[in-house]
């Protein structure tokens, strides 16, 4: 700045030298008349005139200019100024923010933007503060306002679409989610999973698919690829099984076989598989698909759904068979060989199933529903001190408790506190009996008090 003013000066004396040696060397030429709208001065007046005009506008207009730049400095600082104090005030809201105080927050951010209008994050944060304290509306005016000062700012796309969650409006939510996605298609994991959700639960799983393939794409850790690929599976089967609904079972069962073989421990596909398979008369099959399940997940509900269709068909008797041939081919499993004690219970075989839980009893850690069931063998037997003794049993595998005390969060104490761990509350504990001996008694008059006064 010092330089560039100094070169002006420069130029300036410069041009002054020329002007008085020119004014030396014509001073004849100076002297001669000169008119001016037909008026008759001196040339040398005339020149000096015009000098002296040219000077003024240019100090008029260096003036200007100067007056122009100290203005426009101390504008900025001005503006400056007011953004060091906007932002203070901007950290004193997210510092209520932090503390759960979302009124004193709002009070903050709005300060904050009085003093900057522009201030980007301070809006969204002030749409944030509202939503918290349940303005949802005002929160999403707010955040409309910040993507006017920055259309493709994420963090306002995201808090518009979290607005349109809270107030369940999915189809809001997915314009900002896709908004975002196509600023980041690589890099927006979190939209993509919160995109993925919805059409889940509006049971769009074709949409949801498209997605799950997105979001594989975009995870690029392996903890983060884990995380995700169960909704793979649970997509996956969700389709296959609204072609079930549809029956298109052929299509069914062969997305069932798919599934089956990468991911071979997701039980749920096993039943399916078996319902359609039944509904396409490969009974042999079904069964067969069951017990490979129960086989590759260590899951009882396939056997479970194999007993419960030979019962409803009226072949207990194949149950007990497949039962007893799991059992050949897996002896050190010991789910199966329960599972027989309780179907040859059901059927009234006390002494077979007795043997079953015996065995059970003296390899196991006892568990309540085995003692349950021999309680019960040796109570259809009249043999009831046995009974009492496995009664007991079970008693004592449950430990029941005289009174059970209950907070108001939920949380359950065999004994009584004064002090929750998981609310953090004091007083909050109560018995689970107190209700029902609090409420109130309604006494009735007795008949005949109704009956004499009816008579007089």
């Amino acid at each position: 700045m010092r330089q560039k003013t100094a070169l002006i000066y420069g130029f300036l004396l410069i041009f002054v030298i020329i002007i008085v040696h020119s004014v030396e060397e014509n001073l004849k030429l100076l002297s001669m008349p000169f008119f001016v709208f037909g008026r008759e001065i001196k040339l040398s007046t005339a020149l000096s005139i015009a000098i002296f005009s040219g000077f003024f506008v240019f100090f008029v207009i260096a003036l200007a200019l100067g007056i122009d730049r100290i203005l426009f400095y101390f504008f900025e600082k001005l503006k400056e100024r007011s953004k060091r104090e906007s932002e203070q005030i901007y950290f004193k809201g997210i510092d209520a923010m932090m503390q759960a105080r979302p009124l004193e927050a709002i009070k903050h951010f709005r300060e904050s933007i009085l003093l900057n209008s522009h201030s980007v994050p301070a809006m969204i944060k002030l749409g944030d503060a509202l939503r918290e304290a349940g303005e949802v509306d005002e929160a999403i005016e707010w955040h409309k306002k910040s993507l006017l000062e920055d259309n493709k700012n994420i963090t306002a796309l995201y808090a518009l679409a979290t607005d349109y969650l809270r107030k369940e409006n999915s189809e809001e939510a997915k314009k900002f989610l896709n908004e975002i996605i196509s600023i980041q298609p690589k890099r927006a994991l979190y939209a993509l999973r919160l995109l993925r959700n919805i059409y889940i639960k509006e049971k769009n799983f074709y949409k949801a698919k498209e997605v799950q393939k997105k979001i594989l794409k975009a995870s690029v850790l392996k903890e983060e690829i884990k995380e995700d690929e169960i909704f793979t599976v649970t997509v996956d089967y969700e389709i296959y099984s609204l072609l079930l609904e549809q029956k298109r079972i052929d299509e069914a069962i062969l997305g069932f076989e798919s599934l089956k073989r990468n991911f071979p421990n997701f039980y749920p596909t096993y039943i399916k598989l078996s319902e359609a398979l039944l509904l396409s008369g490969d009974e042999e099959y079904a069964f067969a698909n069951l017990k490979e399940g129960f086989l590759n997940s260590g899951s009882i509900m396939p056997l479970l759904t194999m007993e419960k269709i030979f019962l409803e068909k009226g072949e207990p008797e194949r149950a007990i068979k497949e039962y007893e041939n799991i059992i050949a081919n897996n002896k050190a499993n010991h789910a199966p060989r329960f599972l027989l004690a309780r179907l040859l219970f059901k059927l009234g075989f006390f002494d077979e199933s007795e043997s079953i839980l015996k065995e059970l009893e003296y390899e196991l850690s006892h568990f309540y529903l085995l003692e349950y069931l021999l309680a019960k063998i040796n109570e259809r037997r009249q043999e009831y001190a046995k009974a009492c003794s496995h009664y007991s049993e079970m008693f004592r595998i449950f430990k029941p408790q005289e009174f059970v005390f209950v907070c108001e969060c939920g949380e359950k104490s065999e004994y009584y506190k004064d002090f929750c761990e998981k609310c953090l509350k004091c007083g909050t504990y109560h018995s689970d009996l107190e209700e029902e001996l609090n409420k109130a008694i309604i006494l009735k008059e007795p008949a005949y008090y109704n009956y004499s006064k009816s008579t007089l």
